[in-house]
């Protein structure tokens, strides 16, 4: 991560050096942008893709990028109007419909995230990562054949994918309530395990009444089953139901 980090800096005082020889050039400003954006230092970034695209309206990348980094920030609105008019300037790219689409989950249209992450697969096909992605809004668009299918269709290049198994088993399932591979759980439990050492049962917090209300309004007594490994699984049936 530090040689990463390393790296953008670097980048970033390429780029620098190069806008101050010649401040005229788009590009320039464009790849500061995306070396910012990759510090997450977005107002900075935004102001540098604002630059690129005062230098050169019809410039479809910078307009996209732009579009992340307002969506970043919660202005999903400008984000939408940017992504669009990229897709004006360069029809059917696949990024920007990602993106878009990425915009459309956000404000609960699930319908048209799933038409845009179907055009970005027929656009990309080796996109192998978007088949997830589909099949996620199309699940929650409704359409669970078409989910599932996506999820099969992931599977084939990737059949240890347990969480795509996972929710290919709930797309199929009349009761949605397959129970979550062992390996599936046994990985997110060993990811919580530092949080169980914090975080107490209800029955194991003494005191008074307020103090255990004190406790439950700070998340700290949640209710959980008798095993945390259960209280996992409960939580994965939560996030696919």
């Amino acid at each position: 991560m530090a040689g990463q980090l390393n790296r953008f800096d670097d980048a970033l005082a390429l780029f620098e050096h190069a806008i101050a020889l010649n401040p005229a050039v788009p590009e320039y400003h464009a790849n500061l942008g995306n070396a910012l954006k990759m510090r997450s230092r977005l107002r900075e970034a935004e102001q540098a893709f604002v630059k690129a695209i005062s230098l050169r309206p019809d410039y479809p990348e910078a307009l996209m990028n732009l579009a992340t980094v307002r969506r970043n920030r919660g202005n999903l609105e400008d984000a939408e109007r940017l992504l669009r008019r990229s897709l004006e300037l360069r029809p059917n790219w696949a990024d920007a419909q990602i993106n878009l689409a990425n915009v459309a989950l956000a404000q609960g249209r699930f319908e048209e995230a799933t038409k845009l992450f179907s055009s970005a697969l027929q656009a990309e096909p080796g996109y192998v990562h978007l088949y997830e992605s589909f099949a996620r809004a199309a699940s929650r668009a409704g359409k669970l054949d078409e989910a599932a299918a996506a999820f099969r269709r992931l599977l084939s290049f990737d059949p240890d994918n347990v969480v795509s198994r996972h929710l290919l088993a709930a797309c199929t399932s009349d009761s949605h309530c397959e129970s979550a591979p062992e390996v599936y759980v046994r990985k997110l439990f060993d990811l919580l395990r530092p949080a169980f050492r914090r975080v107490p049962c209800p029955s194991a917090i003494s005191g008074s009444p307020a103090d255990r209300r004190t406790a439950h309004e700070i998340g700290r007594t949640e209710r959980q089953p008798r095993s945390p490994r259960c209280w996992v699984r409960n939580r994965i049936m939560r996030t696919i139901a």
